[in-house]
């Protein structure tokens, strides 16, 4: 039988998860949006918008588009959510692979998400290289420089191209500026828990 909450039904808005998360963080200004725990490295409100679409102009720029699979294979860092709404935005999905995977596992995950480019640090690159070629993943990120002849590309490589996003991103842009209007230029993800003030996390596809 179904149950029901007893708090009233969520408004869930009908545009991205991205157009919904980065349109409220202009309010916020210089407040802290994301801090590294161990480093104390922070992005704010207002750098996190202006990554994310630098990120997805170089991610375009690189041929990655809707319906490509990005993956990443890192532990918990400030570019998880920068790469992640970027590629929303771009119409693509995100794999994330556990840090703790042998090659073998990663390039089983790789394979099955037929996963276009792989994202990851400096001190598994040489088990991410491996698994990507065995997985026939184009291309391969690396936070930081990556070791010479690595044949990495470093991340920060994809904010070269400046915050002009491509088309779909301005489309996106204008439609997020009508904020509730109905928008399908990139998947509907939106999540009812940003919305509440506690609860366990949870998205919804339309």
């Amino acid at each position: 039988m179904p149950f029901q909450s007893p708090p009233p039904p969520i408004d869930v808005p009908d545009v991205s998860l991205p157009a919904f998360v980065l349109e409220q963080c202009a309010a916020r200004g210089d407040h802290p949006a994301l801090v590294d725990g161990v480093t104390g490295r922070t992005i704010t409100y207002a750098e996190l918008p202006v990554l994310v679409r630098r990120a997805a102009a170089g991610l375009a720029a690189r041929g990655f588009g809707r319906g490509d699979v990005f993956a990443v294979w890192c532990p918990n860092v400030l570019e998880y959510a920068v790469i992640i709404h970027a590629v929303t935005l771009l119409g693509g999905t995100v794999t994330t692979a556990n840090p703790l995977y042998t090659v073998d596992e990663l390039s089983a995950q790789l394979a099955d998400a037929r996963a276009r480019m792989l994202l990851t640090i400096a001190p598994l690159l040489p088990a991410a290289r491996e698994a990507a070629t065995r997985a026939g993943v184009r291309e391969l990120l690396v936070l930081g420089e990556p070791p010479e002849g690595s044949g990495a590309t470093p991340f920060a490589v994809l904010q070269l191209h400046g915050d002009e996003p491509p088309a779909l991103l301005r489309a996106l842009r204008a439609c997020t500026a009508t904020s509730r209007r109905r928008c399908r230029s990139t998947p509907r993800w939106t999540s009812p828990s940003c919305r509440t003030p506690a609860g366990p996390p949870g998205c919804r596809r339309g």
